[in-house]
């Protein structure tokens, strides 16, 4: 999986960051986590999954960037909430795609 440097994590997926990234990696059981991930084919700024879809075999073999990790679907809405209220505050418009590829790049690409 590749996962941004600077990840964004909810509240409660905070607690337990390390290992969340950890179980995520080798395709261990997560109950109730989802991912924030950039779309690989879609025009949409960000997808929000259940993190066991990314056990399947497609996934493995072509990757989606992490931007965020939450516990629970509300959470993930909290966290993209914040992640489009960074973008607003560093370029002032709604352009996540942009800002998040932007921060891939000045970070040194994704882990």
């Amino acid at each position: 999986m590749k996962f941004l440097k600077k990840i964004y994590f909810g509240k409660n997926a905070s607690e337990h960051s390390r290992r969340l990234i950890w179980k995520i990696r080798h395709g261990a059981g997560t109950i109730d986590v989802y991912v924030i991930c950039l779309p690989s084919f879609s025009e949409d700024p960000l997808e929000i999954m259940n993190a066991a879809v990314l056990r399947q075999h497609y996934y493995r073999k072509f990757p989606p960037v992490i931007v965020g990790i939450a516990s629970g679907y509300n959470e993930a809405l909290e966290v993209v909430r914040d992640i489009m209220d960074d973008c607003v505050a560093a370029t002032g418009e709604y352009k996540l795609r942009n800002f998040l590829t932007e921060r891939i790049k000045k970070d040194g690409g994704h882990i």
